[in-house]
Formats: C-alpha cells, sequence, structure tokens
C-alpha cells in the first residue's frame, strides 16, 4: 500500500507518502497522462517493524517537485490514488470545517437552502428544566450540538469560541471567506456571525447570581 496527505499537497511543503512494501525507486506519475514526472528513492523509515501494525515502512520523499497538478505514485507494481498538489489545497476544506458549526446549530431549522440534503426542523428548543428544582424552566434554547447525544457544554463553548475568536483577531485576512449561513451578507463576516450564534446560548448559560449553569443535556 502507498499512504498519503488525501487532501493533497502545498508546492513548496514537504511531500512524503508512505510504502508498506519494499521498492527500490517510485515514480510520481501526471493523472492524465500516466508518464513519470520525477523520480526517487524510496528510503527505509525503520528497520524493525511496526510494533501495533506488524508492518515495515518505507518513505518517499517527493519535497523537491513543486509544480501543481493531479498526480498519483507508482512503486514497484504499486500505484497510489490520485491526489493533487496546490496553492489553494486546503482553501475547500478551511470552509467546510468553519462551516461545520452551523450543522451543528440548535434550536433553529437547518433548510436546504444552506444545509443542502443535511436538514432537520428545529429542535431543542422547550424550555429546560433546571435539574435541583424541577419547579424552574429555563430558555437555554440556541448554541451548537456538542456531539451525538444533542448536548450542549459551556466549558467545549468557551474553548471552541475562544480558538474562533483568536483566529479572527491574528489572521483576520484569512477568514473573511463567505461561508452560506443564513445571516450570510448582513455586513459581519461569517465566522463572526456563526461565533453570535453560540455566545448568545453562552450569555443564556450565565445565572442572575453571576453563576453559569455548566450543561444543558437530555
Amino acid at each position: 500500500m502507498i499512504y498519503f496527505n488525501q487532501i493533497g499537497y502545498l508546492p513548496h511543503a514537504t511531500k512524503i507518502a508512505v510504502l508498506t512494501h519494499k521498492a527500490d525507486h517510485f515514480f510520481l506519475c501526471d493523472r492524465k497522462t500516466g508518464e513519470n514526472v520525477y523520480e526517487g528513492i524510496v528510503q527505509p523509515f525503520k528497520k524493525e517493524r511496526d510494533a501495533a501494525s506488524g508492518d515495515i515502512v518505507f518513505h518517499a520523499d517527493f519535497s523537491d517537485f513543486c509544480a501543481e497538478g493531479e498526480y498519483f505514485l507508482r512503486a514497484g507494481e504499486i500505484l497510489s490514488a490520485p491526489f493533487a498538489i496546490s496553492k489553494t489545497i486546503y482553501h475547500q476544506l478551511k470552509i467546510d470545517l468553519l462551516r461545520s458549526y452551523y450543522f451543528q446549530r440548535c434550536g433553529c431549522a437547518l433548510t436546504s437552502a444552506h444545509a443542502g440534503k443535511y436538514i432537520h426542523g428545529c429542535c431543542h428548543s422547550t424550555p429546560a428544566t433546571l435539574l435541583d428544582d424541577p419547579s424552574v424552566k429555563l430558555d437555554l434554547s440556541g448554541g451548537w450540538h456538542d456531539a451525538g447525544d444533542y448536548g450542549r457544554y459551556v466549558t467545549a463553548a468557551a474553548t471552541a469560541l475562544a480558538h474562533l475568536l483568536y483566529a479572527f483577531v491574528l489572521f483576520p485576512d484569512r477568514l473573511l471567506t463567505p461561508l452560506d449561513i443564513p445571516e450570510s451578507g448582513n455586513g459581519t463576516p461569517d465566522l463572526l456571525n456563526e461565533c453570535r450564534y453560540e455566545l448568545t446560548w453562552l450569555l443564556k448559560m450565565q445565572r442572575a447570581d453571576g453563576g453559569v449553569f455548566h450543561k444543558v443535556s437530555t
């Protein structure tokens, strides 16, 4: 097998594939023509077998090759799946990662206009019951689902928001990408629009005495 970065590689980044079979040389081939565009020597990574997998692995380093395009690797009779080398290889990944918060939204419907086939109706919008006093009902709707259990947690929310907001402070020019969410086009960067959705819920989690409820869950 030939393992590689399935997203692809930046032109001037380190570019290494991992082989689980022995070969003397490897070849980088143009995906369309099949022609060899780069040849390198396969280097052993470790001489002993990996204790967990039982494999002896080898490195195919083609960092010197920087031309953008679509390629595959060949080592002996083994071919890799195709991959790309491109300056924009991580652009769609960035958008997908940032859009993932929208898909975690709670307390609102996700429509096909922004969510495609991943739609659902408005969820978890009824008042929450205080565990210590069931007579107390609280509006704690909104925020992001944390995982498959639909819980929403203050600690996870604060951590995620801190990373996103600090990222925007440090790299604002990299985070102005439109994310195709309901608030898109309102004059505020979409990353901040998404953060506001979670911040609004986080404020609901603060008690009148200044304390904070740490989670909402079923």
